[in-house]
């Protein structure tokens, strides 16, 4: 948790790109290779004729990532062939009035099955307030992305290449069930974070992505940073119109892509106590 974003109104929910960052079990390692700017001496450059022998060479960085590394938004075009790619929305599908729903107690990462079950959400939504506050976000923590991140926001663990599997291996996740709730009584969600690499169990057949996609409900997935968020909320009245949020995650803009990576944030009201 980073102490520094306490008591503040805006909340970086985003997992820093680094080589070696945590990501989907099977999905590729991170590779970022950093080239610093600089100075190099030489007589024969150009400016030298000019009493100019320093030459200032760009700093840039190597990257090689998947649109699914990191903090990323997922269109439909990810799982149904027919569905939208993530330039076709606009801006405004990204900016939300947000609820996070808090499962930490549910202790979800000390089960075999590391599922987010209907049953759960059954006594945490109240989908007739949410319509009332005007939600159209919902940000699920399970206390996964305290896994991910070290105190220092977005830096990796230093755990050997054996237990970094390990912990990969480790994500929660949607049941069927549980999306398909969310979906049929939420539609007017524009967006469904977790603090996951993913809202499906590996080898699934993708039937949480589906029940929300279906419903033209994105999703945001490795957000991170959410005890911070959970605390500065916890300071406000426990009532939902104070629990509300402003959560931002306007992707990049990769022209007919199935995902792409965001700085989400949420933004929240300043407190008047």
């Amino acid at each position: 948790m980073n102490t520094n974003q306490m008591n503040t109104n805006i909340i970086d929910l985003t997992y820093a790109f680094h080589s070696g960052m945590l990501k989907y079990p099977s999905d590729p390692e991170v590779s970022m290779e950093i080239e610093k700017a600089r100075t190099v001496q030489s007589e024969r450059d150009s400016l030298a004729g000019y009493g100019i022998k320093q030459k200032y060479k760009s700093g840039f960085v190597n990257l090689k990532a998947r649109n699914h590394h990191g903090t990323h938004i997922d269109a439909p075009a990810h799982k149904l062939a027919d569905g939208k790619t993530i330039d076709q929305y606009c801006i405004e599908k990204f900016v939300n009035t947000a609820l996070m729903v808090d499962l930490t107690k549910l202790d979800i990462l000390a089960k075999k099955y590391k599922e987010i079950k209907k049953d759960y959400l059954n006594e945490l939504l109240d989908f007739e307030k949410m319509k009332e506050f005007g939600v159209s976000a919902l940000l699920f923590c399970t206390g996964f992305c305290e896994m991910i991140t070290s105190t220092d926001r977005g830096h990796l663990f230093h755990v050997d290449s054996n237990d970094k599997r390990r912990l990969e291996q480790k994500f929660p996740y949607f049941t069927p069930e549980a999306a398909e709730y969310v979906a049929a009584n939420a539609p007017f969600l524009n967006v469904v974070g977790i603090d996951s690499f993913t809202v499906d169990p590996s080898g699934s057949n993708s039937e949480a992505h589906r029940a929300f996609f279906a419903k033209d409900i994105l999703l945001l997935e490795t957000v991170v940073n959410m005890e911070t968020l959970k605390l500065n909320l916890m300071q406000r009245n426990d009532n939902l119109g104070q629990s509300v949020f402003t959560l931002h995650c306007v992707p990049l803009l990769y022209a007919g892509a199935d995902a792409a990576q965001t700085r989400a944030y949420a933004q929240l009201p300043v407190s008047t106590k």
